[in-house]
């Protein structure tokens, strides 16, 4: 039999939702259930917390799960899709373990089977920092309605031993890269062709929006500009197209989708384009896959950038094509600015004769 509904329950649809305010403090979200007798349990659980907080100055207990939803749905960050999928990993591991219970001994189950899928430390390690990150916002940052912070005071949480000889980047040459493409899913391949002519990083391929597309005025072209919060740096970053990726621009321009590069199959953001068809692509190639060499995609911007030198493009103009931080670049550009970073970029969209110097092992 239910019990008497108290004040502060209300239903919406079939789920129950706490309004109530309790000892000066307002409760208000879902009990993510249509019983009443659990909601009545949850409603009290909220209002015990509150009153061991002012009696006794409890600190209030807080999952990992609500932590990390709560940092997607309130941060403003670049690669916000990447730090989701670097959550969605390890919550089987610490989703539902309290703030205060996460350490380095509670995270060796997830560190192991990590190295069990032969994954390297530096990923690792990534995973590992938007936790550390996580929990310094819940131990300095966040605070409930009594004042109190998520979390009393976090961790120090050891990083796993990259080792001394970190791998090198491999920039392809234009053989190397038609072979590799041409492995590659077709979507796939357009996105890649996109980077290796912009020098966009992962993320921002993934996450390039239509909306970000500027008309230069008077001048017949477009750049984009994506805004500093979903760039590394977090500087707005501008990005210029070659003819190449101009072409790329307007095959694309009619996919139905508020993301250039969607993912194929559900027409939403990307995660990233290191997936299982670029992996499989470059050892068909017959790209090394020795640990001296890196073997990601993250190759194709370092690519752009030496080819960007070899064709005699100056520091400055490479600074802005790939998007690095200068201080002594002015992030407004005139029209004949951007054409003339636009002739620089058209120096890297045909193949040309190069020399590769490259360590024999």
């Amino acid at each position: 039999m239910s019990k008497h509904k108290p004040a502060g329950l209300k239903l919406r649809g079939d789920i129950w939702h706490i309004d109530k305010t309790y000892r000066g403090i307002r409760i208000r979200g879902s009990c993510e259930t249509s019983s009443l007798n659990i909601a009545i349990e949850v409603l009290e659980i909220e209002k015990e917390k509150i009153r061991k907080t002012q009696l006794f100055g409890v600190q209030p207990q807080h999952t990992f799960m609500e932590a990390a939803t709560y940092y997607l749905k309130t941060k403003k960050k670049r690669s916000l899709a990447n730090d989701a999928w670097h959550l969605e990993i390890v919550m089987p591991f610490i989703g539902d373990l309290h703030l205060e219970d996460i350490h380095d001994g509670t995270l060796r189950p997830f560190i192991e089977h990590r190295y069990a899928k032969n994954v390297k430390p530096k990923s690792i390690n990534c995973t590992l920092e938007i936790i550390r990150h996580i929990l310094n916002l819940a131990a300095t940052k966040w605070r409930d309605d009594a004042g109190k912070t998520w979390l009393l005071q976090a961790p120090k949480l050891s990083m796993e031993t990259i080792g001394d000889s970190a791998a090198k980047p491999y920039p392809l040459s234009w053989k190397e890269q038609a072979t590799l493409f041409g492995l590659l899913s077709k979507d796939l391949a357009e996105a890649c062709e996109f980077k290796v002519n912009t020098g966009l990083r992962d993320e921002e391929v993934c996450q390039l929006r239509w909306d970000w597309e500027h008309e230069v005025v008077g001048y017949e072209v477009s750049v984009f500009v994506i805004p500093g919060g979903m760039v590394k740096n977090t500087e707005d970053r501008l990005v210029i197209l070659n003819e190449v990726a101009k072409r790329i621009v307007a095959n694309r321009r009619c996919n139905g989708s508020d993301w250039v590069f969607p993912s194929p199959a559900n027409g939403k953001p990307r995660y990233n384009l290191n997936n299982s068809s670029w992996k499989s692509g470059w050892r068909k190639a017959g790209l090394p896959v020795s640990k001296e060499w890196t073997r990601g995609v993250h190759n194709l911007k370092h690519t752009f950038g030496r080819r960007l030198r070899a064709a005699g493009v100056g520091f400055e103009d490479r600074q802005v094509l790939l998007g690095h931080t200068n201080g002594s670049v002015t992030t407004h550009y005139s029209g004949p600015e951007i054409l003339n970073l636009i002739e620089a970029a058209n120096k890297v969209c045909q193949s040309r004769p190069e020399a590769v110097l490259r360590r024999v092992v």
